[in-house]
C-alpha cells in the first residue's frame, strides 16, 4: 500500500508488544536498514519488534513461523507521497515472495487507503529530504498533519 510519509499503520499497531496475545502468529514489520542508524528511532523500533529487511532477517523469520509486514515502496515511495493522489511503487525485484514462497508462507497482499493522506509535504520540503537522503541515506520528512 501507498507508504505515506511514515509507515504508521503495521508499525505502531502490529508490531506493538501489547498485541502479541492478539494473534496467533508473531508479526513482526520489517523496516529499512537505515533506520537502526539513528539513535532513539533504533530503540523504539526494537521495543516495537520491529525488524531490519534485508535476505537474511526475511529468511530466518519466515522459516521460524513468524509473519513480517514490508511496505516494498519503502524509502523511494515515502519520498514521493502525495497525499492528493493513491500510487504504490514496486521495486522490480521483489526477493521477499519468493522467500515466501521457498518457506510456504502464505501472501497476504494489503492495501491500506488514505495512510499517504495523514501527513502533507511541501514541495520545499520535499526537495529538502531529497538532498538530505541524497547526501545521508536517511529520509527526514517535514510534514503537516491535521491539526498544524
Amino acid at each position: 500500500h501507498p507508504h505515506g510519509a511514515f509507515a504508521t499503520i503495521p508499525a505502531a499497531i502490529c508490531s506493538w508488544p501489547g498485541a502479541v496475545g492478539w494473534f496467533p502468529v508473531r508479526f513482526h514489520a520489517c523496516i529499512a536498514d537505515v533506520l537502526f542508524n539513528i539513535p532513539f528511532v533504533r530503540e523504539i523500533l526494537m521495543i516495537m519488534g520491529a525488524k531490519r529487511v534485508n535476505r537474511e532477517n526475511v529468511r530466518f523469520l519466515l522459516h521460524e513461523g513468524h509473519s513480517i509486514g514490508i511496505q516494498p515502496g519503502g524509502i523511494y515511495e515515502q519520498l514521493r507521497t502525495d497525499p492528493t493522489q493513491e500510487v504504490a511503487y514496486f521495486p522490480p525485484n521483489l526477493g521477499f515472495i519468493r522467500q515466501a514462497i521457498e518457506a510456504g508462507t502464505p501472501l497476504l497482499p494489503a492495501y491500506l487507503f488514505g495512510e499517504n493522506q495523514i501527513f502533507d509535504i511541501s514541495d520545499t520540503s520535499r526537495s529538502v529530504a531529497q538532498l538530505v537522503h541524497k547526501w545521508t541515506g536517511v529520509p527526514i520528512l517535514f510534514v503537516r498533519g491535521s491539526f498544524g
